[in-house]
């Protein structure tokens, strides 16, 4: 793995909001002190994933992902963490093949080896609205 330019501070130097999502995740019991490594990207198992990317997180009926656009990719305690908001489908566009989607105000982190679907999507605005389109099969 290979990671970006970024910065190595605690847990607790975060904002607030953010290291209380982080402390939540998982129930993985970190804690104030705990050493975070933030950075702008990372390449892992041969796939890159910045800031900006989005990814497939779940999949909310047999058809229609969740995805996360990532605004954070953190290591704690040596394990890789894509954080950001979610992107929820409001519906499918079949003009441009895309899920239109609406940004979630809350943020969420899920562990780089627990991903859903490894392969960023490909997210663009159109008249201002977030459309998500697969690259890939999820």
């Amino acid at each position: 793995m290979k990671c970006g330019p970024g910065e190595r501070l605690t847990l607790s130097d975060l904002e607030d909001n953010l290291s209380e999502v982080l402390k939540n995740t998982a129930d993985l019991g970190f804690f104030d002190n705990d050493i975070v490594y933030s950075c702008q990207w990372l390449n892992a198992n041969g796939v890159s994933y910045r800031k900006g990317c989005v990814l497939v997180t779940a999949l909310v009926h047999e058809d229609i992902p969740l995805f996360t656009k990532v605004d954070f990719i953190i290591n704690i305690r040596g394990e890789w963490y894509l954080g950001g908001k979610e992107l929820t489908p409001q519906q499918f566009d079949r003009q441009t093949w895309s899920f239109v989607c609406k940004e979630a105000s809350t943020l969420q982190f899920q562990a780089l080896e627990s991903l859903f679907s490894r392969s960023p999507a490909l997210c663009y605005q159109l008249d201002g609205v977030n459309h998500v389109a697969l690259l890939t099969n999820v």
